[in-house]
C-alpha cells in the first residue's frame, strides 16, 4: 500500500520540479512575472502549466515518431524521425475480433 501512495506522490513530485525549472516556466519565481496582483498571478501560472504541458505532449510524440533512441544529437534531424508517408501506410489496430470465415 505505502509504496502505491509513494509513486503517486513521486508523480506529483516530478511534475512540481518540472514547471519549477527555472530554465523554463519557473513558476517558483516571482521576479520573471514584472506585472502584481493575484489575478495576473493566476492568469501567469496557469499559461505557464498550459506551456508546460504542451512541451510535455510534444516531447511524447518525439518519442513515439522516432526510428531511434532521442539524444540530444539526433532529435533536431529528420531522418531520426518517421515521415508522413511512412505513417500513412501504416493500418491501426482495430479492436474488434475478425469475424469468421463464411461457411
Amino acid at each position: 500500500m505505502w509504496k502505491g501512495y509513494y509513486a503517486l506522490r513521486n508523480t506529483v513530485e516530478s511534475q512540481n520540479a518540472f514547471i519549477k525549472d527555472s530554465a523554463t516556466e519557473d513558476i517558483a519565481s516571482p521576479m520573471k512575472r514584472r506585472a502584481r496582483g493575484n489575478t495576473f498571478a493566476s492568469l501567469a501560472v496557469t499559461l505557464a502549466l498550459v506551456s508546460a504541458n504542451i512541451r510535455k505532449i510534444l516531447t511524447f510524440i518525439q518519442s513515439e515518431l522516432a526510428r531511434v533512441p532521442l539524444t540530444t544529437k539526433n532529435k533536431s534531424f529528420a531522418s531520426t524521425y518517421y515521415s508522413s508517408a511512412d505513417t500513412a501506410s501504416v493500418t491501426p489496430p482495430t479492436d474488434t475480433a475478425p469475424s469468421p470465415p463464411p461457411s
